[in-house]
């Protein structure tokens, strides 16, 4: 699952980067001169995201092996659902797997990912906020909206950069995440395939039953 871990690195990466945020707000800030669409978009709400995100963690300790505060994680998490489409990220994961699935079973995949995802997020908090981020402007391929960008250490200036490109779509009024591509490599892509290895050798059955395991224990193999 390296690929897939390197992908939910990325997605932190840019999100919680609190050294590029000053840079970033100050460069690219809308001005009146801008079209109105270009300041409500998802390079906009990416933007506003990763404020709130540095904000949040504002305060928390620095140290990577300390726990952070309850009401932070609480924080995070629910920045992190008001940007990422799980119900869209899960479907697209099982794949043709998914219509097998009874609705209390979509139901239950969905809450063990959107658990799994939200725990290494958390593992990464410290490390991700060693970035810096530059965002690229938005572009449209097929039914997504992309927002590009490129993550280079703060620490190891020779490491080469990470290119991030975050698929958006319109769900109503609102932009959710459904995909993240890292180094042209795609998170749901990643799951699809792990996923469905599991299932078609021991049955789904035993995919939950990592899932579980991996939510209850992070070193578990999944």
């Amino acid at each position: 699952m390296r690929r897939t871990n390197t992908s939910i690195a990325a997605l932190l990466t840019c999100l919680l980067s609190a050294a590029g945020l000053a840079a970033v707000v100050l460069d690219q800030s809308p001005t009146a001169a801008q079209p109105r669409a270009a300041q409500s978009g998802p390079r906009a709400l990416m933007r506003a995201r990763y404020a709130q995100l540095s904000k949040a963690l504002n305060g928390a300790p620095a140290d990577a092996g300390a726990a952070v505060p309850e009401p932070q994680r609480r924080q995070v998490r629910r920045i992190l659902s008001s940007l990422i489409d799980y119900d869209e990220i899960a479907r697209r994961s099982l794949a043709t797997h998914w219509e097998q699935r009874t609705p209390a079973e979509r139901t239950e995949f969905t809450q063990l990912l959107r658990a799994l995802v939200e725990q290494a997020y958390e593992r990464n908090l410290r490390t991700t906020m060693r970035w810096e981020v530059q965002w690229a402007e938005e572009s449209v391929q097929g039914d997504a909206t992309i927002v590009g960008s490129v993550a280079r250490s703060r620490e190891e200036r020779r490491r080469p950069p990470i290119r991030i490109d975050y698929h958006f779509h319109r769900i109503g009024t609102s932009w959710k995440v459904f995909d993240i591509v890292t180094d042209q490599v795609s998170l749901v892509d990643n799951y699809r395939g792990q996923f469905g290895r599991i299932i078609t050798r021991n049955g789904y059955a035993d995919l939950i039953r990592r899932m579980r395991a991996r939510q209850a224990d992070p070193e578990s193999p999944l």
